[in-house]
């Protein structure tokens, strides 16, 4: 700035200290939340819902560290043609609730109206002969700096969970069968001294009545 004949610099300095500090810690919080997600999920991707597009994709199968999901189509691709690969090559059941669930616009609109994430089941092969039941859960947000709706969507495999939970099931009902069986036992002697006390009663008042009921009680 020319004030007269001098060349005058005006300096301001601020402290952005406890800024970057904050801004670390978050970032922090943020990566611990995404790894505690991310930590026994079969696999887990990125996508920009705004944009419609998958911006990458990880597979923790029989890896300690994440590999990139081999995809055939443009990087980033098309959100909405993942999702029809994924219901041609991959799914077993549910494709179009597949469809309907996990595109852009369903997951923007469920965002808006107070939903943070959204979940369903569905069963899926990734080879030969390996069908897994799947839990596929969106994480949805804002970014802060370009006011765009992002997605972390994660797939857990719950196939052994599953079949174990079956187990369960099938002990408590063998246990509850077991249980009315034992209470029948129990019955059946009160039933049969029961009976016949009640015969011998009538035998000397009424034969032919307590024949009948020989006959009914042995029917």
């Amino acid at each position: 700035l020319n004030d007269k004949d001098s060349n005058i610099l005006y300096v301001g300095v601020r402290n952005i200290d406890t800024s970057i500090r904050r801004e670390a810690d978050l970032l922090q919080k943020e990566r611990s939340y995404r790894n505690a997600i991310t930590s026994s999920c079969l696999l887990y991707g990125n996508v920009n819902l705004s944009n419609d597009t998958l911006e990458d994709c990880f597979s923790t199968v029989n890896s300690i560290m994440p590999k990139e999901v081999d995809i055939p189509l443009e990087k980033p691709c098309s959100y909405s043609k993942f999702l029809e690969w994924c219901a041609d090559t991959r799914l077993l059941s549910s494709k179009n609730n597949f469809i309907n669930i996990c595109n852009s616009s369903y997951l923007i609109s469920a965002f808006n109206s107070g939903m943070p994430y959204i979940e369903f089941h569905c069963h899926a092969k990734f080879k030969e002969n390996d069908d897994r039941l799947l839990r596929v859960v969106f994480f949805v947000n804002r970014n802060t700096s370009s006011g765009h709706i992002m997605a972390l969507f994660v797939a857990y495999d719950i196939t052994e969970m599953s079949r174990k939970n079956k187990e369960v099931e099938d002990l408590q009902e063998a246990l509850k069968e077991s249980r009315f069986k034992n209470s029948m036992s129990q019955m059946q002697p009160h039933f049969l001294y029961n009976a016949l006390g009640s015969i011998r009663e009538i035998i000397l008042d009424d034969p032919q009545y307590a024949s009948d009921l020989v006959y009914d009680f042995t029917t």
